[in-house]
Parts: structure tokens; sequence; C-alpha cells
């Protein structure tokens, strides 16, 4: 297993993989929190993932974590993207039967591959989380935002809380990703029915929200905002678990029985 741990860490570290992952994230957390102070400014508040925020209300030693939070759907898409990706490449190149000659034990191989991409999916998050943090401090200073209670050991837990539920929840999508990846073998696919799927279960969550707690990516963003007021966090936090454990079995189910010719 370390061995596959390792060799999936290569295709993870070419550069149209880190530096598409790495520039996407940044991207994406600059842009989310400065528009989070510019329509916090507004007379509505803003709106961006998540109740409606007020630069008044934005002082408190909370406000790092939930900054943190709103990146969920975004950085969402990114892992999961990432991890189509990763195993599509596999098959496209025919990679992957070479490896399965090295290594003939199919579970063994996915439980290192799967090893990688998680170990991906907490640097970035800690990355992005950094990124939504210098991001915050420098447009706290041009709204006049007080930051000093930004740097309390309030503030620091509630950073710390994001991130790690950030991580379970990037750790659903990226399931989500391989898993999807697997069947349809192909990156393309992968992600454009991941994008749809997600897309699905928004419109009936903003239609019904009462089956937001039956909805997989309702579920997964719960976990990162702390909950939401359809889903509790301990909810969100099994039904999580939950998620990944029969994302997982069932595609190294496939994989096992699966002709990877097909």
């Amino acid at each position: 297993m370390i061995g596959v741990f390792r060799a999936t860490w290569i295709k993870l570290r070419r550069p149209a993989v880190v530096t598409a992952a790495a520039v996407a994230a940044s991207l994406f957390a600059v842009m989310m929190t400065l528009g989070t102070f510019f329509t916090a400014n507004l007379p509505g508040g803003s709106r961006l993932n998540g109740p409606p925020l007020f630069l008044a209300d934005m002082s408190v030693p909370a406000m790092p974590g939930e900054l943190i939070d709103r990146m969920v759907e975004v950085l969402g898409t990114v892992a999961l993207s990432i991890g189509a990706a990763v195993i599509a490449a596999d098959y496209a190149t025919g990679a992957l039967r070479t490896q399965l000659v090295r290594q003939p034990r199919r579970l063994v191989w996915l439980g290192g591959t799967a090893l990688a991409l998680a170990s991906f999916v907490v640097i970035l998050v800690v990355a992005a989380s950094a990124v939504v943090l210098a991001t915050a401090f420098a447009a706290a200073n041009l709204y006049h935002v007080p930051t000093q209670d930004w740097t309390s050991s309030a503030a620091v837990s509630a950073a710390a809380s994001s991130t790690g539920r950030m991580i379970l929840a990037l750790l659903g999508y990226t399931a989500l990703g391989t898993a999807l990846a697997m069947l349809l073998r192909s990156a393309i696919a992968a992600i454009g029915v991941g994008l749809v799927l997600a897309l699905v279960d928004l419109t009936i969550a903003s239609l019904a929200p009462v089956a937001s707690p039956f909805l997989p990516v309702q579920v997964l963003n719960a976990v990162s905002l702390g909950g939401t007021s359809d889903i509790s966090l301990a909810y969100a936090v099994t039904g999580t678990v939950l998620i990944i454990a029969l994302v997982a079995t069932a595609s190294s189910a496939v994989f096992v029985r699966r002709d990877i010719t097909e």
C-alpha cells in the first residue's frame, strides 16, 4: 500500500495537477472572501453560500471560521474534479493495468490511492484556509472592520474547527469523484455527471428544503457550515461518514469485479 501511495503522489505532484489545484483553490478563496466583504457592505448583506452577513457583524471571533466555511461548494468542486481526474487518467493511459501487474491485490491498490488523495485534500484545505485568512485580514483593513478579536483563542479555535469540518466534507466530494471515474472511466464524463448531480441536489433543496437531510451534497455542505437550519451538525457528520463508507464500499465492489479493459 505504501508503494501505491507514493506512486499516486508522483501523479499528484505533476504541474498539471498540483498547479491547477493550487491556482483554482487560491483564486476561489480570494474571490469568495473579497466577494463576501463587498456584498456584506450592501444593504441586503452578503448571501454568498450562507445566511445573510453584514459588515457590522464581521468583527466577531467566529468570523475567520465562517469565511472558511463558505468555501465548501467551490472547493468541493475542485476536490471532486481531482479525484475523478486522477482515477480516470489511470484508465485512459493504461497505467492502471501496469500498476495492477505490480500490485495485483486491487483493494490494496485502491486503499493506497485513496490515502494519497485524502492527504492531498488535507493539504489543499489547509492551504486554501490560509489564503482565506490572509485575504480576510487585508479586506478587513480595506473595509475598516476591527480584527482584534480575530486573533483570540476563540477565533483560532473556530478557524481550526472550520478547517477540520471542511476536510471531512471534501473527503466526501473526493470519494464521489473517484467513484464516478471508476464507473464512467472518463474524467470529463465523471466531472460532468458530478456537477449535474450537484445542481439537481441544489435545485431539489431549494424547491423542497424538507428533503435536504436526504441529499448527499446538502449533507456534505452542512458539515462544513457547522450545520444548517435543516440539517444539524451531528446529523451532517454522521451522514458524511456514511456517504464516504457507502461510496467506498460500492466503488470497491465494482473495481474488484469489473474487468479494467471494458
